[in-house]
């Protein structure tokens, strides 16, 4: 999972990179992300930022469970330093330093960057409140804005709204932005894409129902003639399932032509 922190503090970089802080060693973050939307690397492997997080919590965000309870110690405990990345934004914490524009749109981006290379989901992406055992607060504060949305106050579900979002863009999509040419698509790609979720739907209906094809047809006819039985025949289900899959690369190749 990715979680989500504010450094309650200002230039705190070489806090969370370098120096650590009393009794907790650098780094404190895999990421470090300024006020300017700046994002420095701090750490490729283990960093001390999650501290230990109550199961019930962390369980939700591993897997991906659309809704995630209040931590609860009693329901055991893991250390979240072995299980999560961590980014800390820059940011007082008070509930009143407001996070730039152009901050939570890079953090938006980090989250969902991460969540892409590893095929997760928005649901993946959790903060620091909602999984510690020692009452975290972080992230807080007021937001400048996203996109076309005006000033807001930061919240973990809105916050994974909007990487949901942007996980469904291509990654150089900006929000409020106009889509571009890449994100819109034309006719052709509409109705193929319609035929396809046409022919997922049928299956979903139908696989279990679908008579199989049968490779030997001369034996199979005989079987049936015979026994009134089909021969069960894995080779004929096998090619079935290859033609399918051998029509996948096409149909995707004539998608991206028609988008091109």
């Amino acid at each position: 999972m990715f979680l989500n922190h504010h450094t309650a503090g200002r230039g705190d970089l070489a806090v969370v990179a370098k120096n650590g802080v009393s009794g907790l060693p650098a780094p404190l973050a895999h990421v470090y992300l300024a006020r300017s939307g700046v994002a420095t690397m701090c750490s490729a492997h283990r960093a001390n930022h999650a501290g230990r997080m109550a199961l019930n919590a962390y369980a939700s965000f591993r897997d991906e469970d659309d809704s995630h309870p209040a931590p609860d110690k009693d329901t055991g405990t893991v250390d979240g330093n072995d299980v999560s990345y961590g980014i800390e934004t820059e940011n007082r914490g008070d509930g009143k330093d407001v996070y730039p524009r152009a901050q939570y749109d890079a953090w938006v981006r980090i989250d969902a960057a991460v969540c892409r290379h590893h095929g997760w989901s928005a649901d993946s992406v959790g903060c620091h409140k909602e999984t510690s055992i020692e009452g975290k607060v972080d992230p807080r504060g007021p937001v400048e804005g996203y996109g076309g949305r005006g000033r807001f106050d930061f919240s973990p579900a809105q916050f994974r709204r909007d990487v949901a979002e942007r996980l469904t863009r291509s990654a150089s999509w900006s929000p409020g932005s106009p889509q571009s040419e890449e994100d819109e698509m034309t006719p052709a790609q509409e109705a193929l894409l319609k035929q396809i979720a046409e022919d997922v739907a049928w299956l979903r209906k139908n696989a279990a129902k679908a008579p199989w094809t049968y490779r030997n047809e001369a034996q199979d006819a005989a079987s049936q003639t015979a026994t009134g039985e089909r021969i069960p025949d894995m080779h004929g289900r096998i090619e079935d399932v290859q033609r399918g899959i051998a029509a996948l690369p096409q149909a995707i190749a004539a998608l991206v032509k028609k988008g091109s």
